[in-house]
């Protein structure tokens, strides 16, 4: 989103930037996707890791969603905080528009690599290579909406501003990445540890809550294959 309107902020007042100054705007969001992968081949496999030993030793695929947190927290900062800064940039001038734009790919990068660590975990065994059709409509599905992004992103920037905006794209992020909550495993054995939640009934509630979709949908895509259902 930010890549798509980043001339319409910048080419204009009050900075009135020009392509050259425009295009080292993205030295920011370059320093951020190496960040995050460095920060994801850190802890990928070490939270996994970790919630295996308090899991009991046992491995869920749902833990690799784990790093979908740190995509909320540096993706929301970033979208927020473009939103804020953006609006006025004359008074923020423009590098902390540029940091709020590395947060944001930053958390982008996080989500990618918890979304591919998982479809590959999880869909490993499942027959007709299930995960290399989910990737195959991961990437579809990111073609399609950036292409609707880049279509209506800057009349719908000039019609509710640039804070407005970047406050509803980064409230849907948030909505996205708590959709992961009934799907991570993980919750189970931090709930666990941490003693917030106590007692037989409140620990299978929690259990219960983390697990609702996580091995259904496993389960659900281990027996059937849908690309053979719909004779593609």
């Amino acid at each position: 989103m930010i890549g798509v309107v980043l001339a319409a902020i910048f080419l204009g007042p009050p900075l009135w930037f020009n392509e050259v100054e425009t295009g080292y705007m993205y030295t920011g969001p370059f320093v951020g996707a190496i960040l995050g992968f460095i920060i994801a081949g850190l802890l990928a496999d070490w939270s996994t890791k970790l919630m295996i030993r308090r899991n009991k030793g046992v491995y869920e695929p749902e833990f690799r969603i784990v790093l979908v947190a740190l995509q909320l927290v540096f993706g929301c900062v970033g979208l927020y905080g473009f939103g804020i800064t953006a609006e006025q940039v004359g008074r923020y001038g423009w590098f902390l528009p540029d940091l709020f734009f590395a947060f944001e790919v930053g958390g982008m990068v996080l989500g990618a690599v918890a979304s591919a660590l998982y479809i590959v975990d999880a869909h490993r065994r499942d027959a007709g290579d299930i995960a290399v059709e989910a990737f195959t409509c991961l990437l579809i599905f990111k073609n399609i909406f950036s292409f609707a992004l880049t279509w209506g992103a800057y009349d719908w920037l000039t019609t509710a501003g640039i804070s407005k905006t970047f406050y509803i794209v980064a409230s849907i992020q948030v909505g996205i990445c708590l959709l992961s909550i009934p799907m991570c495993k993980f919750f189970t054995p931090v709930f666990r540890c941490s003693g917030l939640f106590k007692g037989d009934f409140t620990h299978q509630l929690t259990a219960t809550l983390s697990d609702i979709f996580g091995k259904w949908n496993r389960a659900f895509f281990g027996r059937h294959d849908i690309l053979k259902m719909l004779h593609l």
